[in-house]
């Protein structure tokens, strides 16, 4: 009898009636091996360098799979994503080094400014300590009026052409607040 049921199953040619037979089943594992231990590290870098020298004869793949000779719990594809991931780092590295020196004077009057509103809030719980919020809001005033300069120093020509923000830091109210002579 023909099986019509429209499937590629194959069937046991025994006298048995028609069960499938139970096929490999091919998995995609696209896990790859994230911990690498120091050693391991090392030991890739210096196959890559001694691989440098045969770049040209072979391909990308066939140098992994070189390179993974030497890496007993390693596959060619861990090998292949830890360099891709290698190339990556660098090229990331280079664009942030390519930061003009503002950005980094810029980088670390935010963080200044960070930890002096950390230490605004933490002040509020004590009482004995509010005066000291003065001099810390005095210092991150300061730390935005240097950020709102160097902002404007290197402001690109087409924000040039923009209407000032209708907002302004209100200097005699922060004066006011900041004098020790009106304080109680």
């Amino acid at each position: 009898m023909a099986n019509n049921s429209g499937t590629d199953e194959e069937m046991n040619q025994s006298e048995e009636p028609r069960t499938p037979l139970k096929r490999p089943v091919l998995k995609n594992d696209t896990g790859f091996a994230i911990v690498w231990t120091p050693e391991e590290q090392a030991t890739l870098d210096n196959a890559l360098l001694k691989k440098l020298k045969d770049a040209s004869k072979y391909s990308c793949v066939s140098r992994y799979a070189r390179i993974s000779l030497e890496f007993p719990n390693k596959t060619t594809k861990d090998i292949a994503m830890r360099c891709r991931w290698i190339k990556e780092l660098g090229r990331v590295k280079a664009e942030s080094s390519n930061s003009s020196p503002q950005d980094t004077v810029i980088d670390e009057v935010i963080n200044q400014n960070g930890k002096l509103f950390y230490q605004i809030f933490d002040n509020l719980s004590y009482s004995s300590k509010l005066e000291e919020n003065l001099t810390l809001f005095k210092k991150s005033r300061n730390n935005i009026m240097v950020l709102v300069n160097k902002l404007n120093e290197n402001v690109p020509d087409q924000m040039k052409h923009m209407p000032p923000l209708p907002e302004k830091l209100n200097d005699d109210l922060f004066k006011f607040i900041g004098s020790k002579s009106n304080l109680p």
